[in-house]
């Protein structure tokens, strides 16, 4: 995928994910951006210069930069035995949580790559802290709770 910026200059961006909907597609290509369906072969250029992407065809693609976006794949079935709702999003299946990282299980929480797909330690150690709190909070409760 390639964006034609109002410079003359090529912005590429590639993920992980191959397939747009129709509708997505058409997005995309009223922003001006062009999808190469066909997969790149090899990089390009004298390390660290980047110079292009060499197309399977056996075209070639100039380019200044490549971003790679990673999938993400739940490693346990763990969450699953659970009953924990799952999504599907772009870059893989996550855990459904809220804002406070509960998942569709009350006392369940989780966070990390198992509930954001594009983590980062920065946000996986907030979102931990997140759930730790929730997960606290719901215990305090639950002692503190009048007898019904």
């Amino acid at each position: 995928m390639r964006r034609r910026w109002p410079n003359g200059g090529t912005s590429p961006c590639s993920w992980a994910w191959t397939s747009l909907s129709p509708e997505d597609a058409h997005l995309l290509y009223r922003r001006g951006v062009t999808i190469e369906p066909t997969p790149i072969e090899r990089l390009e250029g004298e390390t660290p210069t980047l110079t292009g992407a060499r197309l399977a065809d056996g075209r070639f693609i100039p380019l200044k930069a490549i971003f790679v976006g990673a999938s993400v794949r739940v490693a346990s079935p763990f969450a699953d035995s659970l009953g924990c709702e799952m999504v599907d999003t772009p870059m893989g299946r996550v855990v459904k949580v809220d804002a406070m990282q509960q998942t569709t299980q009350p006392g369940v929480f989780a966070a990390g790559d198992l509930a954001r797909a594009a983590s980062n330690i920065t946000l996986a150690t907030s979102d931990g802290m997140t759930a730790a709190h929730a997960l606290f909070r719901s215990l305090v409760e639950e002692e503190t709770a009048p007898a019904a």
